[in-house]
């Protein structure tokens, strides 16, 4: 059962990372980057950051946001 919800959070932050990108979400891996592979600028990020807020029901700190460069690294803050 947790890994089955952990592909679904995987599914909930590749959806609304495609939202802000031209990117698809088949084409968004735990390893893409966040500005170089995805190419979201620095105010797409602190927007992406509220909409995974919202659709996480959790609040992302400034400090956990500086060290989130790739999607996986947003998995893990989302995760903890």
């Amino acid at each position: 059962m947790r890994e089955e919800q952990s592909k679904e959070n995987v599914i909930r932050i590749k959806k609304v990372i495609a939202e802000y990108t031209d990117v698809e979400m088949q084409d968004i891996q735990m390893e893409s980057e966040l500005t170089c592979d995805l190419g979201l600028t620095s105010f797409d990020l602190v927007c992406l950051m509220g909409s995974l807020e919202e659709e996480f029901g959790v609040t992302i700190d400034d400090t956990m946001m500086q060290g989130m460069q790739t999607v996986g690294d947003v998995y893990k803050a989302l995760s903890k």
